[in-house]
């Protein structure tokens, strides 16, 4: 049985999207749409894994945000119903949470996450080596997503900046483009170190002033 063939999309209606930089960059790109037509900034009091984007320094209640799909009408703004089963509509671009649901490794080994919404059976003839590329791929993103992040903030940070959502959103665009420019094996399957991220996103951000 197909992973998805029979889904209804309860896990497109329920779960929140959390989204890296480079998934913001790339439906942009891929869609030629606006950020903010298809992301929201969720604020939280304390940072945690994906809290972590300061706009307004002298916030304290919503002083932390992260990056996450819009819903509307109970869903993923891109989710799609076709003959009473969900699809997604984007599915070319989707972001990496989406593409490596739901495989996970604990340690060297791949295991399925709980799968609450999803069809009985459905994932009895997981493919394991596509899915642990999968999970690998947005692991390595999640580093460059951090990297960058903490290039935003330090600025904000130090200057004791207040910035909207849309500066962040035409902020990420064009940092992602120019590294996506520099460093493709960044973005495909290449291993890299997070040193070389770090480096080579702080000479980025000096070289444009934003440092």
């Amino acid at each position: 049985m197909e992973p998805c063939a029979s889904c209804a999309a309860d896990c497109c209606r329920h779960f929140e999207v959390v989204v890296l930089g480079w998934d913001v960059y790339r439906i942009a790109r891929d869609l030629s749409l606006p950020p903010e037509s298809f992301v929201e900034l969720q604020g939280a009091a304390a940072p945690d894994v994906s809290h972590q984007w300061v706009l307004d320094v002298e916030a304290r209640e919503q002083r932390y945000h992260r990056l996450a799909l819009k819903k509307q009408h109970g869903g993923c703004v891109f989710l799609l119903s076709v003959d009473g089963r969900g699809r997604c509509g984007i599915y070319g671009s989707r972001p990496d949470a989406c593409r490596s649901y739901p495989g996970i490794l604990d340690g060297e080994r791949l295991v399925l996450a709980r799968r609450e919404y999803c069809p009985p059976g459905s994932w009895a003839d997981l493919d394991e080596p596509d899915y642990r590329l999968r999970y690998q791929r947005g692991q390595k993103q999640r580093a460059i997503h951090d990297v960058v992040g903490d290039g935003w903030n330090e600025r904000v940070l130090r200057r004791r900046e207040r910035r909207p959502p849309s500066e962040l959103f035409a902020w990420l665009l064009g940092t992602y483009g120019s590294l996506a420019a520099r460093h493709p094996h960044w973005f495909d399957d290449t291993p890299i170190d997070e040193e070389e991220i770090r480096d080579r996103v702080t000479s980025l951000l000096v070289e444009e002033g934003w440092l």
